[in-house]
């Protein structure tokens, strides 16, 4: 009996060590799974980020033309800049007055992330920290943006269009606007209301267009940081 007990003792320990050593493996393979994983997110959100990046900058020179351009033309009605905008610059300046862009980033890892609730496979407090930021700026330059927007399509858009031919002016190679009609644009009291209000709503959408930069190219840092860990 001593003997058999001995053997039904030695087969427990070894049946549980064989549990235990199941259960380390199984574990080391789940810590793998998951680093895997992490390495993957990271390297889909790096490309993204890198996307959003030139996208960002592309809408900040964009903006910073519009506004350049606004300025020049309120300097014209306010009488601070006393020369006439070349023929061939016209086309140019009315384009301006009236562009508007939106941040619309493609952002597949960072949404899934998102919708099936994964953030935390992102070990780093920080980085997570730093994402969930540029989601909320991302979402609040949403309002700048669409009241530039509604600005133009309600307010510029429609005054040009009472003055100015712009069917005429931007379809044609030929016409060309008449001097004293872009003279008489320049004096109207209101347009020089129209031009200041322009360039602040500019300015609006810039400031977070700026501030969306900056918490991408923290982002980046973060990414490589980790990507590299």
């Amino acid at each position: 009996m001593r003997n058999y007990f001995k053997y039904a003792l030695g087969e427990i320990i070894l049946v549980v060590l064989g549990i235990l050593i199941a259960l380390q493996v199984n574990n080391w393979n789940e810590d793998r799974k998951k680093l895997h994983e992490e390495k993957s997110i990271i390297e889909g959100l790096k490309s993204e980020f890198e996307s959003a990046k030139k996208e960002i900058i592309a809408d900040i020179e964009d903006r910073n033309k519009s506004i350049q351009v606004v300025i020049s033309t309120l300097e014209r009605h306010t009488g601070k800049n006393l020369t006439k905008i070349p023929q061939d610059s016209v086309k140019y300046f009315l384009d301006e007055l009236m562009q508007y862009r939106f941040y619309t980033p493609s952002h597949p890892v960072l949404d899934d992330l998102q919708s099936s609730g994964r953030f935390n496979l992102i070990k780093s407090e920080e980085l997570r920290f730093l994402i969930r930021d540029y989601i909320q700026t991302k979402e609040r330059i949403k309002m700048p943006e669409e009241k530039e927007r509604r600005f133009v399509l309600e307010q510029m858009a429609p005054f040009l269009s009472e003055r100015i031919a712009l069917g005429k002016l931007f379809e044609s190679d030929q016409y060309e606007l008449d001097r004293e009609k872009l003279d008489h644009l320049m004096n109207d009291e209101f347009f020089g209301s129209l031009l200041y209000i322009r360039k602040n709503t500019i300015k609006s959408s810039q400031q977070y267009s700026r501030i969306l930069l900056k918490n991408i190219e923290t982002i980046q840092f973060e990414l490589n940081k980790n990507l590299h860990d």
